[in-house]
């Protein structure tokens, strides 16, 4: 029996160490294939349109506000009333230089028949010289005096036209930043207007779109709060100088008044961008062994982690953008890093 027992613990021992031997080894690690960057990407950028000709409209003059006749959204044609001024001390200098006018007039023309009758006179030698030419002169100084008030009421029936301000273009209010009764200084913008001969729409795009983007190509918009309704554009402008560190470059595009569009609606523009080169790897896949500046990719071929070096950009699609010496196919390791060395033994889970 003890021969026995021998013999059997003599056999597990040897089928024990047959599959040890049979096992596999190295670091047990998970692999996940490398993706072409072959599709282009497309952005999503928002913006609200506006009239391409725009006015920021402000009296001339500063008052008391006594009425706006519009208000955000209301269509106005060229010569509309938009608002009034109350200053009555502006009439009333109208009216006194009024009457300034028909006084220097009326002395004209006294003045222009005094000179008259001493042509005549002076034609039968029933006048000296002397007289014609003092009568010359009295005629002279009044027309003076006539142009003088008449430069007079001119000026003051500006200053009473300026006080009703009128919409220099046909278009839609946009904004109204005063109310009736309050006092705005000359120039203060009291209303915003966009014209309605051409429609556009401003949008910011990130610098590294600048590339992507030139004046005249056709642009694809959307109308997200119609369906998605799409039009076309076409990029008319875009500014090369932000506004300061991390702002958006601004690009303009126009839109054809036939798609019906009007100040105020948002729109979606979408930018197709071509493919940049490199593959794409998990975010999970990039080493940095040692805390090295540089980055790595463990690429696994013949059973073993070869480290590749690689550089990173940007994250396209939740994965990363590289290059290096990966191919898309390429085998790298996402789960298994922690002390993984360069040609080190592994063995692949869930898979090969």
């Amino acid at each position: 029996m003890a021969i026995v027992l021998v013999l059997l613990c003599a056999g597990c021992g040897s089928h024990a160490e047959k599959a040890s031997a049979e096992l596999p080894q190295g670091k047990a690690v998970r692999v996940v294939e490398v993706e072409p960057n072959d599709e282009p990407r497309t952005f999503a950028l928002s913006g609200v349109t506006r009239g391409g000709s725009r006015a920021r409209l402000a009296f001339q003059i500063g008052g008391r506000i006594s009425d706006i006749e519009v208000q955000v959204g209301s269509e106005v044609k060229k010569g509309d009333v938009i608002a009034r001024l109350q200053q009555p001390g502006l009439e009333q200098g109208e009216d006194a230089a009024r009457s300034q006018v028909a006084q220097a007039r009326a002395q004209r023309d006294q003045a222009e028949r005094d000179l008259d009758r001493a042509q005549t006179l002076y034609s039968r030698d029933a006048a000296t010289q002397q007289t014609l030419e003092n009568a010359r002169a009295r005629a002279e100084a009044a027309r003076a005096q006539l142009r003088g008030a008449q430069a007079q009421l001119e000026q003051a029936s500006r200053g009473v036209a300026q006080q009703t301000l009128r919409a220099p273009i046909d278009g839609t209010i946009e904004m109204v930043l005063f109310e009736p009764g309050e006092v705005v200084p000359p120039g203060q913008p009291i209303v915003g207007l966009s014209g309605a001969q051409k429609i556009e729409v401003a949008i910011g795009i990130p610098e590294r779109l600048l590339a992507s983007v030139e004046t005249g190509q056709p642009a694809q918009l959307t109308l997200p709060l119609f369906d998605n309704r799409k039009i076309t554009g076409t990029l008319t402008a875009v500014s090369h100088a932000a506004g300061g560190p991390g702002r958006l470059f601004e690009a303009v595009i126009g839109i054809d008044r036939s798609a019906d569009i009007v100040p105020g609606m948002s729109v979606v523009w979408h930018v197709s961008v071509p493919p940049k080169p490199g593959v794409l790897v998990p975010p999970d896949a990039i080493a940095r062994p040692g805390g090295i500046d540089q980055t790595f990719v463990y690429r696994v071929d013949g059973g073993r982690a070869h480290a590749v070096p690689v550089e990173t950009f940007e994250i396209v699609d939740r994965k990363v953008l590289v290059r290096g010496e990966l191919n898309a196919g390429d085998r790298v390791v996402v789960e298994g890093l922690d002390n993984l060395a360069d040609q080190a033994r592994i063995r692949v889970l869930g898979g090969d």
